[in-house]
């Protein structure tokens, strides 16, 4: 974190190690991953200033994403089900919530990275919600965003302990023993 990188002492990307699991960080995390068996995943991370919601030009100071699986996985109906849980609660989120809450949200890229940790908690079987947090406006120094990243993140986890989805069956079901 000082030296702002996602490299470690051996010089390699931790976000792109998963499946060569070459480092001892990521070989802990996978068997943490292993052993607890998470329902939810948030990946959290930080963006670059130059994306932007689509038809403006001001860098997105929240993006989110919900990993895609691999080709093969991609119509698993474990992840599909994930995926659309996450959408949908989402989609609640944002509709519940105050214009001035949701200000400078957008979707970020769900193209599919085979080397993304996402990717790969996403084909575990965990359904997982990659979080960017960006620039608002001038303030490079993220306090901004890191307020509304703090802000969003409470609303997510908060929606899900007080399961603001009663009115969604399908997924209230997802909800049910969530670890």
């Amino acid at each position: 974190a000082v030296k702002w990188t996602r490299r470690n002492a051996q010089n390699i990307d931790l976000n792109r190690d998963l499946r060569s699991k070459q480092t001892p960080e990521i070989q802990c995390f996978v068997r943490l991953l292993d052993e607890f068996r998470p329902d939810i995943a948030l990946n959290l991370h930080d963006q670059r200033t130059f994306f932007s919601q689509k038809g403006h030009g001001e860098p997105s100071s929240l993006a989110l994403a919900i990993p895609e699986a691999s080709e093969s996985l991609s119509t698993d109906p474990g992840i599909i089900n994930n995926r659309r849980f996450l959408r949908d609660y989402i989609l609640q989120m944002y509709n519940s919530a105050e214009s001035s809450e949701h200000e400078g949200w957008s979707v970020f890229d769900e193209s599919y990275y085979p080397r993304s940790i996402g990717e790969y908690v996403q084909e575990s079987g965990c359904a997982t919600l990659l979080v960017e947090s960006g620039v608002v406006g001038t303030d490079l120094s993220r306090s901004l965003s890191v307020q509304q990243t703090k802000s969003f993140l409470k609303m997510f986890l908060n929606g899900l302990s007080v399961d603001l989805l009663s009115h969604d069956r399908s997924a209230d079901a997802h909800l049910d023993g969530i670890q």
